[in-house]
């Protein structure tokens, strides 16, 4: 400390203030002087203002150092944190689109088929290997499915449950050759029989079969379910009619029928548990 007193710095800084003192003093003294007291202030108190303001800079730099890198993980977890909201956000946007138009395609069936009693389903497996002749929903016995349950879409038929389990079903399409099908051409009242061809349903093609050698069928006729076996409703659409020809045998003629949609595009369906006459 007596090293302190005795160094050329407290000597500067003494001097530094007896001279701010004296000054103030004649200020004080002396007010019409006070332009010139004041510049000589400035002048003496300028390269303390310049330490002071490096000093300032210099903890506020550090300070800043200190506590960016903390408000930037902050700020991205609140990032993160928003975009995982907006992504849920979207989600169930999706989920309540999809349940509006599913409701939307029940409604147009039920308004169009009131006889019809339908469970919705969605499709959540398919053999890659069978070209569309199947695939297996998310509805079974709990939801009421059984076995032979006819399968649509708002366009019409697209295949048969063929198999049942608690929470799920395996439905054959109408492009199996396990599948026979009672049919009507809708405009000519022609009956057959429609059933798959192994070789055609990478075509999506089917054939309907025993139509009379003096049928009028012709192409873009509209095939539907005749309902004659009592199996599955009648008048759903099975395909329309995109060639007639005649059997080998030239006893009668077959069509060749293009499904009413792609099989293997279909996402949801719809399952046939009841059609009953509707009571009057």
């Amino acid at each position: 400390m007596r090293k302190f007193f005795s160094s050329i710095t407290f000597k500067i800084v003494l001097a530094i203030a007896v001279v701010l003192a004296g000054l103030m003093v004649y200020s004080a003294a002396n007010p019409g002087e006070t332009s010139f007291i004041e510049k000589m202030l400035t002048v003496v108190a300028a390269p303390f203002q310049g330490i002071a303001s490096s000093i300032s800079s210099s903890v506020s730099t550090f300070w800043t150092n200190i506590t960016s890198p903390h408000r930037i993980a902050k700020e991205n977890e609140e990032l993160k944190a928003e975009i995982a909201d907006l992504k849920n956000q979207m989600v169930d946007f999706e989920n309540y689109k999809n349940e509006n138009e599913r409701m939307k395609e029940l409604l147009q069936i039920k308004e169009e088929n009131p006889n019809l009693t339908l469970v919705s389903a969605d499709i959540i497996g398919r053999d890659t290997d069978d070209y569309g002749t199947s695939f297996t929903i998310d509805k079974g016995s709990f939801s009421g499915v059984s076995l032979r349950d006819a399968v649509i879409t708002p366009a019409g038929m697209v295949g048969v449950v063929t198999e049942v389990f608690p929470t799920s079903a395996r439905v054959t399409t109408v492009l199996s050759t396990d599948l026979q099908i009672g049919a009507r051409i809708l405009r000519t009242r022609d009956t057959g029989v429609c059933g798959g061809v192994t070789s055609w349903a990478l075509n999506s093609t089917m054939k309907l079969s025993y139509i009379s050698r003096d049928s009028k069928v012709a192409a873009g006729d509209l095939v539907v379910t005749s309902g004659a076996s009592g199996l599955y409703p009648e008048d759903l659409i099975l395909g329309t009619v995109r060639e007639v020809l005649s059997e080998p045998n030239g006893v009668s003629l077959y069509a060749v029928l293009e499904t009413i949609e792609n099989i293997n595009d279909i996402k949801g369906v719809y399952v046939v548990t009841d059609f009953g006459v509707l009571e009057e």
